[in-house]
């Protein structure tokens, strides 16, 4: 008895010293309903994460530098601001990560949206086809 009661305090101190559990489990879509529902298509390298914690932003957001490389949907170029919501199956972003985004109107971005990391993308990108816009590179 007295290990029981030892194990459920542990398990509740752990429990309570988590600041979100979050268990995320995305509704298979095909990469053309990704491509559909987006509003932009890019890929670039994550310059750096900012995690906003006071009331300016969403409390809890992540927001992503990324330096923008090619285009193959809508109007971005230079360095833009991707955010996410942990929450909502957020995105892990990673600092120096090449990505392609999949992203809203507003260049938020989701684990769900189709985002990933460009090694995992080749068939995807061959999917997409030549860009419309490539940051030329010196």
């Amino acid at each position: 008895m007295k290990y029981l009661i030892l194990t459920v305090i542990l398990a509740l101190v752990f429990f309570a010293s988590v600041d979100e559990a979050i268990a995320c489990t995305c509704t298979p879509v095909s990469i053309n309903k990704h491509i559909e529902q987006s509003k932009s298509i890019f890929s670039g390298k994550v310059l750096e994460i900012i995690q906003h914690k006071d009331g300016t932003f969403r409390r809890g957001a992540l927001e992503a530098k990324v330096k923008v490389q090619n285009v193959w949907k809508g109007d971005v170029s230079g360095v833009v601001s991707v955010t996410t919501l942990p929450s909502l199956c957020g995105f892990p972003f990673r600092k120096n990560e090449r990505l392609l985004i999949f992203a809203t109107k507003n260049l938020f971005t989701t684990s769900c949206s189709g985002t990933d990391s460009l090694k995992s993308s080749k068939k995807i990108i061959k999917t997409l086809g030549k860009p419309i816009f490539t940051k030329q590179t010196k």
